[in-house]
């Protein structure tokens, strides 16, 4: 009977479009993203408690890399939440630089590093949007729309470096923790850190994925095998905690997410990411 009633009940949905079909749709998307933390804002959406939990466990004056660093905002934060790190700043964009700089030059534990990392050292073209700067992308033809509207870049010229040179360049033997948000480059940047990944010389990590990332042919599940072949354990963060998983085949999905990679022998960083209720369950 109910197999029956739900196959009517889809049937009747899939040919409506618009009235009562249309309002369950929307609220059903919104109630989705909701559960699944679809959400951009750092200070709400868990990116914050991971910053808290995981600041005070990474040593004496550990190094932090903001990847992405746009504003300078998130590093702001990072700073006033514990400030002995040493933090470095990369970002491609001058008019993000300039900002970037008004907010935190004067600070002597912050380092801008007015160029973008990847996986080699060049001159690449990337999309500049001035008036959304956190669409700014290496990745060129990514359709962006705002409010419904499409929005058309400027193609400039950047210089991009790799991380593993940087490190070694400034003497950084171990990063506490790498934030990368880079809006469909991930996976470069994490090429760019071959040695120091490969070397288990990066305790955690934080990267974005989503429509961006999916749409230059990555998937999580590459991203999620590829980090636990390193030696690493993977999560979604939410509200209320990282949720680690035996495999990330359970997160894939195209939606905007953010997920943390902790040293799996570092069991002191995934309890502490962990959510506090241990009998939380999330099932995407």
């Amino acid at each position: 009977m109910f197999p029956d009633l739900y196959s009517k009940a889809c049937r009747l949905i899939a040919h409506r479009y618009d009235g009562l079909a249309l309002k369950l749709h929307h609220a059903a998307v919104i109630y989705i993203d909701t559960y699944t933390n679809t959400d951009f804002n750092f200070r709400v959406n868990g990116e914050m408690r991971v910053l808290e939990r995981l600041l005070p466990l990474l040593g004496i004056r550990p190094v932090v890399l903001d990847v992405g660093c746009n504003t300078g905002e998130w590093a702001e934060l990072a700073l006033q939440r514990r400030g002995d790190i040493a933090l470095h700043g990369f970002e491609i964009a001058p008019p993000m630089q300039e900002e970037i700089q008004r907010r935190l030059g004067g600070n002597p534990n912050f380092t801008l590093c007015p160029f973008g990392l990847s996986d080699s050292e060049t001159t690449v073209s990337f999309a500049l949007y001035r008036d959304n700067s956190v669409l700014t992308s290496l990745v060129k033809d990514l359709p962006r729309r705002v409010g419904g509207k499409v929005l058309e870049p400027e193609i400039v010229e950047g210089r991009v470096e790799r991380g593993d040179d940087y490190c070694r360049r400034n003497g950084i033997d171990r990063i506490g923790f790498l934030k990368i948000d880079v809006e469909g480059h991930e996976w470069e940047v994490l090429d760019g850190f071959a040695t120091m990944l490969a070397e288990r010389r990066i305790d955690a990590l934080q990267f974005e994925f989503g429509f961006e990332v999916y749409i230059t042919g990555r998937t999580l599940r590459q991203y999620d095998q590829r980090l636990r072949k390193l030696g690493y354990t993977v999560g979604r963060v939410l509200t209320t905690g990282v949720f680690f998983s035996d495999s990330g085949d359970q997160f894939e999905r195209l939606s905007f997410g953010n997920y943390v990679a902790v040293l799996a022998d570092r069991s002191d960083l995934v309890t502490a990411l962990k959510p506090d209720n241990r009998n939380t369950i999330y099932d995407p």
